[in-house]
């Protein structure tokens, strides 16, 4: 669950919806008071932000968590939800989902997290296509942010919008379908978005390294689909380092296949001798199999062993 800051949350959402201080401060507070609050040095006070933020059409509430306060009972159930996606066991996560379905607050995140949630069990569970996938995260996203196409559309981080926690995965989630509707290209663009976003430094360190992880992890993906496999095998790699200084195993299995598959691919497509680059593929993918194995990782333990055996003809 991330932490803000709430003076850089105000500003950048200022600059992106094209206020001035003088316009936005009008009739809620001096432009020097709203100025100290952007640049942290004066603390807002909730009425003030909600004033703010309100006036901006955006959420006027501080803490943009779910299952908080009175539904603090609530933070194991998402737990069971989270832990049984995360394990790809989506008939699991339906059964969890539906019984906090039942308990959730009735507010516009809470509808938001449920919904996103509910459109990858039924996109994975194959019970909707990839295009109704696609326009359900859409929908999703316009729950908190109606006009979130136009924040997508910038090329430096002072553009960024501070989209939220949860406003990322759901974009994040779009990205993907639109990948698997055969546009990688909008996938790319979503994702350069959400990097340059989470460089602003609104949201609390850990948070923003863990999305980022996960982000770059699916625009490797999204390279690939694009055919751009040596940039896949470059992003990929820098991945590796990230995800092994913060010591998220459960994704170091993933990257090193995705590294092997992409100097693979590249080998044979540019007709090179596949006996240079074997003894390394194979060496990747024995590690990617032992870590997975520790972690009983059932998914990437059936992907390692079927891509180990495509290239080697063997069992790890």
């Amino acid at each position: 669950m991330a932490n803000y800051r709430a003076g850089d949350v105000i500003r950048l959402t200022r600059n992106a919806v094209g206020m001035t201080q003088e316009q936005l401060s009008e009739g809620i507070c001096s432009v020097e008071t709203l100025s100290r609050i952007e640049n942290g040095k004066h603390k807002v006070k909730q009425s003030t932000y909600a004033q703010l933020m309100e006036k901006m059409e955006r959420d006027p509430r501080r803490s943009y968590a779910v299952c908080t306060g009175k539904d603090m009972e609530l933070l194991e159930e998402r737990i069971w939800v989270e832990d049984a996606m995360a394990k790809h066991d989506y008939e699991k996560a339906d059964s969890y989902l539906r019984r906090l379905k039942r308990k959730i607050a009735d507010d516009k995140l809470s509808r938001q997290y449920i919904e996103r949630i509910e459109g990858v069990i039924d996109y994975r569970l194959k019970r909707i296509t990839a295009q109704r996938y696609v326009k359900k995260m859409k929908e999703v996203i316009q729950i908190t942010v109606s006009d979130y196409e136009v924040y997508l559309h910038i090329e430096t981080k002072e553009q960024a919008y501070p989209f939220t926690e949860q406003e990322v995965m759901v974009l994040n989630s779009l990205a993907n379908g639109y990948g698997d509707i055969d546009q990688p290209q909008e996938s790319i663009r979503i994702f350069d978005a959400l990097l340059l976003c989470l460089e602003e430094g609104y949201m609390d360190p850990d948070s923003v390294t863990k999305l980022k992880m996960l982000i770059e992890r699916n625009y490797v993906m999204a390279l690939e689909e694009y055919g751009m496999y040596q940039k896949a095998l470059e992003k990929a790699s820098k991945l590796l380092t990230l995800v092994i200084e913060n010591d998220y195993g459960r994704m170091i299995p993933v990257v090193l296949v995705e590294i092997s598959w992409n100097m693979r691919k590249i080998c044979k497509d540019n007709n090179g001798n596949m006996n240079n680059i074997l003894p390394d593929i194979k060496k990747r993918l024995r590690q990617a199999y032992y870590i997975a194995a520790a972690r009983n990782d059932y998914v990437n333990l059936k992907i390692i062993e079927n891509f180990y055996f495509k290239c080697f003809d063997e069992k790890v």
